[in-house]
């Protein structure tokens, strides 16, 4: 395989089988080494491992970015053959009796503290796996993580699958009142796509939101808000075979079962082995305080929604539909800000200049665009990272335009780590930077929302995270080990930037004329999209509940699901219409992704985030490159060598607090509210 160019997924597919074999060959020789020269074992162990993991990145991304259809086939192969793969490792008796050699004299190894922290996660690894347990115990361990990853691929599918084949066709223009011009232009695209006059909307996700936000149709709204609320779900709106429900009640069982096999009380036991909190109360007591905190805010914020809705648009009972469309009205009358305004001062070639002289100023790198790589898509651009001197570091790709069959949302993913190769040279590493963003229609350029500019930043941060890392340990390295709720705290630091009004004055430039945006301007923009941000937090923390109680809990019907979830994602204590009943079944970060028991490490990380913010670089725009290098040094280049708490003190010399996160949402606590 070449640096720049992407192989097709069988391609893949037939690299994966060869390096299984190999790794096979390798640990039958390495298996009847003394264990006072483990090290090499334990390397290769890790070394096969990353390189199925670069592998598994590779088609992760093309069934990401193309489509199921293209790379589903494979990549359910794939992961068939890596279960079997790690089944034969955990049961193969040589590398047994010299793992069991290895735990008995671990004390007496003479290991630096990297090889020795490799060492534990291998045999952690080992332990979860299920080689301690007796075996038939062994194959329903095996079993279960095989049957858990393809119900993750079902799970991820359906909700693709019914979200792209749900479609509106509009043939009356006036029902498309007050939505952005680009959404029209890509609705009139979609249409002619399949040869229709009008235009075809979508429940994509850049769609659904600027209908809900900006269409003066009410029954425009509410067509596509039923519709979008209750995706893969068993509502008549969808096909029936997309509903997720059997997929969770399955994969909430086998995930119990898993635990208990391994000797844990139950899945977020398990699940907090590689986080933060000590226990579930900890995680628990963390989402109540900040939803008590934050309750009276939102609850005002609400009613005067409400009250702006009854005394101004003649709306006196809002409907689910209608509360960001009234929502984004105050905004407009209230708040005096058109959130659409701001779009044609971002086109994404300033964002991106901004974004990168950003890292520049505060991690002394430099970034350059290579037009000659290849990749999944025409769309995709290559860029590589190199320090101040000109040594390379690594680089990523950015694909960040939505198109029909492309996974929602924005993720960033990988497909090599940082890790040195068989001959002792450095392989660096690769990264791979998603979003959605509405891709270029009349004007030529891919024109962002302040939310779009967001979804760059924070995915960037991730990037930064993974190409930085000055460690060659691949399970270590990089976001590879870093505990799962810290891992989000470089991300969402980035998300700050956009959020300060020098900066967003700075990137802003016409895409025709080249006029900035006022300071002004930008502090309008920044006060219109923090309005209310206080409710987004509030129903991620609701969301961080749900999920810690799927796994609490059991589950013995459809029924006894779905009355837990809508009673945990009802809003009536802050008084805001309609409930989220189906929301699980969307829910792909739980059931499709890695942050079962976890999703609270969203806001965790944040609160660290804020925290480091507002010391480090708040105020600062003098002098970035003392408090970035800082950064650089303490959190992005060093992995999961260093714990998190370590890296916050030594970064702030404190603990974190809620405080600073807190006080962004105008609530000011008199005295210190510690996260641990």
């Amino acid at each position: 395989m070449t640096n720049t160019k992407w192989l097709t997924a069988p391609e893949y597919l037939a690299h994966l089988k060869e390096t299984l074999e190999a790794g096979r060959n390798k640990v039958q020789h390495l298996a009847n080494e003394d264990p006072v020269h483990c090290t090499q074992l334990i390397k290769a162990l890790a070394n096969i491992d990353n390189h199925i993991g670069e592998l598994w990145g590779h088609l992760s991304q093309l069934n990401a970015a193309l489509g199921s259809t293209y790379a589903e086939p494979a990549i359910s192969q794939a992961s068939t053959q890596i279960a079997e793969y790690r089944a034969w490792l955990r049961d193969y008796p040589p590398l047994n009796r010299l793992i069991m050699q290895i735990k008995a004299r671990q004390p007496s190894l003479e290991l630096t503290e990297i090889d020795a922290l490799v060492l534990n996660n291998t045999l952690l690894d080992m332990t979860l796996s299920g080689t301690d347990l007796p075996t038939p115990d062994k194959d329903r361990v095996t079993h279960i993580n095989k049957r858990l990853q393809a119900l993750k691929l079902q799970f991820a599918s359906n909700v693709a699958k019914s979200t792209y084949d749900w479609s509106l066709h509009i043939t009356q223009e006036d029902m498309l009142d007050g939505l952005p011009e680009n959404i029209k232009q890509g609705a009139r695209l979609a249409a002619q796509s399949q040869q229709k006059s009008g235009w075809l909307l979508s429940l994509e996700l850049n769609c659904y939101q600027a209908v809900m936000r900006f269409a003066n149709s009410e029954s425009l709204r509410k067509r596509l808000y039923d519709a979008f609320t209750t995706r893969a779900s068993d509502s008549a709106q969808h096909n029936p075979k997309y509903n997720n429900t059997p997929v969770i009640l399955e994969t909430l069982s086998l995930r119990r079962e898993l635990a208990n096999l391994l000797g844990f009380e139950d899945y977020i036991q398990l699940s907090l082995l590689n986080k933060m909190p000590a226990d579930k109360q900890q995680v628990y007591r963390f989402i109540d305080t900040l939803l008590t905190h934050l309750r009276p805010s939102v609850t005002r914020d609400i009613a005067k929604v409400k009250a702006f809705a009854a005394n101004t648009l003649n709306i006196d009972l809002i409907q689910p539909w209608d509360f960001d469309f009234c929502a984004e009205q105050y905004r407009l009358k209230v708040l005096k800000t058109d959130t659409k305004s701001i779009r044609r001062f971002l086109p994404e070639y300033r964002v991106f200049d901004s974004l990168f002289k950003l890292a520049s100023q505060l991690f002394n790198i430099k970034i350059e665009p290579d037009k000659q790589a290849l990749a999944w898509h025409p769309d995709v651009k290559l860029f590589r990272v190199y320090s101040s001197e000109g040594s390379p570091l690594g680089r990523f790709y950015a694909d960040i335009y939505t198109r029909t069959g492309k996974k929602g949302g924005a993720w960033m993913g990988w497909c090599k780590t940082r890790h040195l190769n068989t001959q002792g040279g450095i392989e660096l590493p690769v990264a791979l930077l998603n979003c959605n963003v509405p891709a270029p229609c009349d004007s030529g350029h891919a024109l962002l929302s302040l939310e779009n500019v967001i979804s760059v930043f924070h995915e960037f941060g991730h990037v930064l995270h993974h190409i930085l890392t000055r460690i060659d340990a691949p399970s270590v390295s990089g976001l590879n080990g870093v505990a799962w709720d810290y891992s989000e705290m470089p991300s969402q630091l980035m998300e700050y930037w956009v959020l300060d009004a020098d900066f967003l004055h700075a990137m802003s430039a016409d895409y025709a004329t080249g006029e900035k945006f006022t300071l002004d301007q930008c502090r309008a923009q920044i006060h219109a999209h923090q309005w209310l941000e206080n409710l987004l937090v509030y129903r991620k923390l609701k969301r961080s509940l749900l999920d810690m109680k799927l796994h609490d809990l059991q589950f013995h019907s459809a029924e006894e699901l779905n009355a837990v979830v809508s009673k945990l994602l009802s809003y009536e204590e802050i008084q805001l219409p309609g409930s989220e009943e189906h929301f699980h079944c969307v829910f792909v970060h739980l059931f499709a992704s890695e942050y079962g028991a976890g999703f609270y490490s969203y806001l965790w990380a944040k609160t660290m985030a804020k925290d480091i913010f507002d010391q480090l670089f708040h105020n600062k725009q003098d002098n970035l490159s003392e408090p970035g290098l800082d950064f650089k040094s303490e959190v992005l280049e060093v992995g999961a060598t260093v714990s998190p708490r370590v890296q916050f003190i030594n970064l702030t010399g404190a603990n974190p607090t809620l405080n600073a996160l807190l006080s962004e949402y105008h609530v000011h606590l008199t005295t210190p509210e510690r996260l641990y």
